[in-house]
């Protein structure tokens, strides 16, 4: 290994650390580190791999058999909502594309800090995984990325 990817082998094993722990961190960690060293074709695919990777090595297992409804819910919700985002995609402008996606990230760190939220079943659970799903697509979209 040389000097000069042992930033990356921190980075790497620092947002490893934190996504596990904490649940969220990687992307945020390594993806300055990547995009500069490696080039964001290069970085956006990897990071994407490794992001996948540490999540899959961080899941507890007992939670995931427990939440297996509330799992499979969400990932319905999520491909609806990622589908439904492509599909509306060319029929919305560059700002509403970005006013929705600022409005839902927005929302879902409000609802973060709440305490104890209600439960909201299952019609709940994919409206939420559907409306994460098509920002994830608008996201993915080179119009908003652009504008980053």
């Amino acid at each position: 290994m040389t000097l000069e990817a042992l930033p990356l082998m921190i980075a790497v094993f620092a947002g490893s650390v934190l996504q596990a722990g904490v649940g969220i961190g990687f992307s945020i960690v390594v993806a300055p580190f990547m995009m500069i060293m490696l080039g964001t074709a290069t970085a956006i695919p990897l990071l994407l791999l490794l992001n996948t990777l540490v999540s899959l090595a961080a899941i507890d297992w007992a939670s995931w058999r427990a939440e297996a409804d509330v799992i499979r819910y969400s990932i319905v919700g999520a491909l609806g909502g990622i589908f439904g985002g492509l599909a509306i995609y060319p029929l919305l402008s560059e700002a509403m594309l970005l006013s929705l996606a600022a409005s839902f990230l927005f929302i879902g760190l409000v609802v973060s800090f709440v305490p104890r939220l209600p439960l909201i079943g299952t019609r709940g659970i994919v409206t939420v995984a559907g409306a994460s799903g098509m920002t994830t697509a608008w996201a993915a979209m080179p119009g908003p990325l652009m504008v980053i």
